[in-house]
């Protein structure tokens, strides 16, 4: 087994170039594999969400995305980013699924 398959997936959606390049290096050099999507509706479509790992999502509209990961079952763990958060946003995403929401400057 090559060293890259036992390592768990971060799958980066939804992120400008920007962003995606700044996590996608934090999160190689803690060991994970790191796929990206522009949108949701995309990777969802291509996605493996039978494998442990994470998703941070910068999304429009987090609860859909969690609810299709919730009637996937899948173990992924879900992290979603805004650029402004409100009390309403956090806790209908963290309802839906999420493990963190977190509040990013652009």
């Amino acid at each position: 087994m090559y060293a890259s398959q036992s390592r768990l997936n971060c799958h980066l959606v939804g992120m400008d170039a920007a962003t995606e390049n700044s996590v996608r290096d934090l999160v190689q050099r803690w060991g994970f594999n790191v796929t990206a999507a522009s949108d949701a509706e995309s990777w969802l479509a291509t996605a493996d969400l039978d494998h442990p790992g994470c998703v941070l999502a910068m999304v429009d509209q987090p609860v859909q995305l969690l609810k299709s990961l919730e009637a996937a079952v899948s173990p992924l763990a879900a992290v979603v980013l805004i650029a402004k958060t409100d009390t309403r946003s956090v806790v209908e995403a963290m309802r839906a699924g999420a493990v963190e929401v977190l509040e990013i400057s652009s």
